[in-house]
């Protein structure tokens, strides 16, 4: 007799955007084939034309409720437009079927605070609402335990684990940076700390890849030319493939003030490329600033400066060892078959 499995709705954006939580999603769509206990369908909530897309979206789940199609729905959530979205669906489903909300935000806290009375309150009863809240660290589930009543469970992003390890090149002076091109990330810090670097040993180089709004990328590159970095510092365009370019890299450095947890740093850190990154949101978590990576506060450019031209003078031995050590952290704690045992074990208790 064939087992009923349950179905489970998993909410959120585009897998063809950019960014962390459209990653995510993407793991899930290449996980359904195995999680052979349920039924997973993807449901997407944010594309271009997103009004109207999303229009759709709503007509299409109101369709999956009346034919109760779905036993548990899973949202990925991150924050303004993105909350709103997934508080429109939180709230149209019936109090039978259990809501996820799983949140992937860098500026939760910064959003929130910036609302007045009545929005907060309904922020606060729309969390109140889901029956499991998911986040990414510990200084989320701080923040979010101020916020409420519902159960909160720390799941750390996963990322696939490589086969192979990138070689630790000695002689390499080449620093990357992945993610959104902007203040949030800390590229305007990043052009700076480049310009100091670059006054310590000319032949340390800087590739930033990433998007961003076309009045951030043009700030940016106006910044770089005054500064007269434009032979230092190279923008590219987002990568979805992030190996090509660390092929000659030793040092993934992200100077960012908002975080959750980056997928950026986790993807480097899995093929053991080391970071230097800032100790804001789920990143001290990960990053011991001691022996798998580095730390420094956000904003410091000085100790930023002072870093990568130490870590570029240092010898093929350590390098090797923060690069090992970089990728085990990845291997033994924040690999996506961790992430989806975990994610299994809470569908089960929470479907039982």
């Amino acid at each position: 007799m064939m087992r009923i499995k349950n179905k489970i709705l998993v909410v959120g954006p585009d897998m063809a955007e950019s960014g962390g939580v459209a990653t995510v999603m993407q793991h899930f769509a290449d996980q359904q084939a195995n999680l052979t206990d349920f039924d997973i369908q993807l449901l997407v909530t944010w594309r271009q034309r997103w009004i109207w897309n999303f229009i759709k979206v709503v007509l299409r789940y109101r369709i999956l409720l009346h034919r109760r199609n779905i036993d548990l729905v899973h949202i990925h959530v991150s924050e303004r437009g993105s909350f709103w979205r997934a508080a429109i669906i939180t709230w149209l489903t019936p109090r039978r079927i259990p809501v996820i909300h799983h949140y992937h935000a860098a500026e939760f806290d910064v959003f929130y605070k910036s609302q007045g009375r009545l929005f907060k309150w309904i922020i606060r009863k729309t969390i109140d609402r889901a029956s499991q809240v998911i986040v990414l660290s510990q200084s989320w589930l701080t923040f979010f335990t101020a916020l409420t009543k519902t159960d909160i469970l720390i799941i750390h992003n996963g990322v696939p684990i490589p086969n192979e390890q990138l070689q630790v090149n000695e002689t390499s002076k080449k620093v990357v940076t992945f993610g959104r091109i902007g203040k949030r990330k800390g590229t305007y810090d990043l052009v700076r700390v480049a310009k100091q670097v670059h006054q310590l040993d000319a032949n340390i180089t800087f590739d930033v890849y990433g998007d961003g709004t076309t009045t951030d990328l043009e700030n940016v590159q106006n910044q770089i030319k005054l500064a007269g970095m434009a032979e230092v510092i190279r923008l590219h365009d987002w990568v979805d493939d992030v190996y090509e370019p660390m092929q000659d890299a030793m040092l993934h450095f992200l100077p960012s003030y908002h975080e959750g947890l980056p997928m950026a740093i986790l993807e480097s850190m899995a093929y053991g490329l080391p970071n230097l990154a800032t100790r804001i949101g789920g990143i001290p978590e990960l990053i011991d600033g001691r022996s798998n990576g580095y730390l420094v506060d956000a904003g410091s450019i000085e100790q930023m400066t002072k870093l990568i031209y130490k870590y570029a003078q240092m010898g093929i031995d350590e390098k090797l060892i923060t690069s090992n050590l970089a990728r085990q952290t990845i291997i033994e704690q924040y690999s996506l078959g961790k992430m989806f045992e975990q994610v299994t074990k809470l569908y089960e208790r929470i479907l039982r």
